[in-house]
């Protein structure tokens, strides 16, 4: 729970939970408690800064309250099940400011964790080889963090003899590699 009044003391802002954790795709939701401890009514704009707005639904980004009235908000966060929501922690702050008087403000900071997920595509170009050659070997990153990928031929039949294995593509979220093989029938 973080809860911060503003300068004055006009309002008070509290935030639960202040640090929370999700996945890519999914939403969690953050409660908002808001007390307008003056004595006039006012009327509050609230915003969320520091996360991409598409990751942000507030469910009332302005709310009018009497004096002494308290009032219950949330913030639903829900990063997209893609590359661009890198995982890790990503700070944000709640604003709530007074439209009366836009210096009466209280700010909260927090920080979600977007779990990461380590996903990549594997293609080989050409596919298929008939008398050995080169192939090259493709690897996308379809996670949301930066992957190490470690190139190596396997052949249950133990048919094929592979070079150029052992390499090695450092994939940031999104972003593809390649890497060459050559490929030959194994003398029996």
């Amino acid at each position: 729970v973080t809860q911060m009044p503003s300068l004055s003391g006009q309002l008070r802002l509290t935030a639960q939970p202040a640090s929370p954790t999700v996945n890519p795709g999914e939403r969690v939701t953050v409660q908002l408690d808001l007390l307008n401890q003056g004595a006039q009514v006012d009327h509050f704009a609230l915003r969320l800064e520091g996360l991409p707005p598409e990751w942000v639904t507030i469910s009332q980004p302005a709310v009018q309250l009497m004096p002494q009235q308290q009032t219950a908000l949330t913030v639903t966060l829900h990063p997209p099940a893609e590359t661009t929501a890198q995982g890790g922690t990503q700070p944000y702050q709640i604003v709530v400011q007074s439209t009366a008087n836009p210096a009466e403000t209280a700010v909260t900071s927090g920080q979600v964790t977007v779990t990461p997920q380590e996903r990549f595509s594997l293609s080989a170009e050409p596919e298929h080889l008939v008398h050995g050659g080169s192939s090259r070997v493709i690897i996308t990153n379809e996670g949301n963090v930066a992957s190490s990928y470690h190139i190596v031929g396997r052949d249950p039949a133990q048919a094929i003899d592979f070079a150029g294995e052992g390499g090695r593509l450092k994939l940031a979220p999104g972003q593809q590699g390649s890497h060459l093989l050559q490929l030959s029938a194994r003398e029996r």
